[in-house]
């Protein structure tokens, strides 16, 4: 159990910042996701590829689209480190992510939780690089051979040359259909709460996620997270 007790008590090390002095959110917005994604795992090694296409403006208006990769590394039954990098392509910029995740994860037979703890840069290609930490747990359990229900929530902590504050809480959950062993579908919705830097707004987040693996021959069963 001790794994468990640590990623329950590091989720609540940042609860001073919902006591931060801010308006009461006032906008919502619809946002939806469409990805896919490629895995391979080999032993202590997972390596993945991604494709996501983001609509803001009630799902109306192109947010951004990028594709990202990422390697696992899973030697370990309750750590991973996990390096990746994300090109990302805005109506007005570009954008280069490089991050770096260590994972926290408990698996046991029919349930999993676990507790991304992340760093990235946000370098555009114009204006200032932006620096930030998210945190964000997920918990995932079988529900039968097809149906995994999960839920998630979590927060991101942004600094940079006008901005140094929380930016956003989301919080939901979702289904994953597991069509056969080398495919999956998953289905989630999120409320998020953001800050302008004026005021906070809230949206609605649907994920759409297809996740194609083309091999699972890993020493420990990675981590089930993805990027929202």
């Amino acid at each position: 159990m001790r794994p468990t007790l640590a990623i329950l008590l590091l989720l609540l090390l940042p609860a001073t910042a919902a006591a931060q002095e801010a308006n009461e959110p006032t906008e919502r917005d619809r946002l939806l996701a469409t990805s896919a994604k490629v895995n391979y795992a080999l032993d202590k090694w997972r390596y993945s590829g991604e494709f996501q296409v983001r609509l803001d403006e009630d799902m109306r208006a192109l947010n951004l689209w990028y594709v990202e990769g990422a390697v696992t590394n899973l030697r370990y039954p309750y750590f991973e480190l996990v390096p990746d990098l994300r090109f990302s392509v805005r109506p007005d910029r570009f954008e280069t992510r490089p991050g770096l995740a260590a994972i926290l994860k408990v698996t046991r037979p029919g349930w999993q939780l676990a507790l991304q703890n992340k760093y990235q840069a946000d370098i555009p290609s114009s204006g200032s690089t932006g620096h930030g930490v998210r945190q964000i747990a997920f918990a995932n359990w079988v529900w039968n051979k097809k149906l995994i229900p999960g839920l998630v929530g979590g927060y991101f902590y942004r600094w940079q040359d006008d901005f140094s504050d929380v930016q956003f809480w989301r919080a939901g959950g979702g289904v994953t259909w597991v069509i056969n062993p080398a495919q999956s579908l998953n289905v989630s919705y999120f409320t998020g709460w953001e800050n302008t830097g004026i005021e906070w707004t809230t949206s609605g987040f649907l994920l759409v996620q297809l996740n194609l693996n083309i091999r699972n021959d890993w020493r420990y069963v990675p981590a089930k997270i993805f990027s929202f």
